[in-house]
């Protein structure tokens, strides 16, 4: 067995595993304990509606809206979308929610897993951006 593999060695491979550890701790506790992407006075609330609404009715806007959310970047509404679509929530059923109570289990549920991935986005970001510097 060759000392070291074609394009990671074993110190790059532990430096990896370490910044991916050290990144999706460090997201996870902030988001956990700071509610850092919780609700923000309206200003990002919209994401989740307009995302959860796609992902229920392949529309990004309301029924009765005209005009679609063109101030909202739509890349961040199909990550919501196809994040919630990942972890079939509700497996695309009983989207009318009888009760409050109902629509608010789905939507803790849902944005659990929207923040989950996105620790884990940001986590492997920043280990491909270890590996780009550690090309030169």
């Amino acid at each position: 067995m060759p000392d070291k593999l074609n394009f990671l060695n074993y110190s790059k491979l532990f430096f990896l595993l370490f910044i991916f550890a050290v990144t999706f701790y460090v997201n996870r506790t902030s988001t956990v304990r700071n509610i850092q992407l919780g609700e923000m006075q309206s200003m990002a609330e919209d994401y989740f509606f307009v995302g959860t609404n796609l992902y229920i009715t392949g529309k990004m806007f309301y029924n009765n809206d005209k005009i679609p959310y063109v101030f909202r970047p739509p890349g961040y509404i199909f990550f919501i979308a196809l994040v919630e679509k990942l972890a079939s929530i509700n497996n695309g059923k009983d989207f009318l929610f009888t009760s409050k109570e109902g629509a608010d289990k789905f939507a803790h549920i849902a944005k659990s897993a929207i923040y989950l991935s996105q620790c884990l986005l940001l986590s492997l970001s920043a280990c491909i951006l270890f590996l780009w510097a550690s090309l030169f």
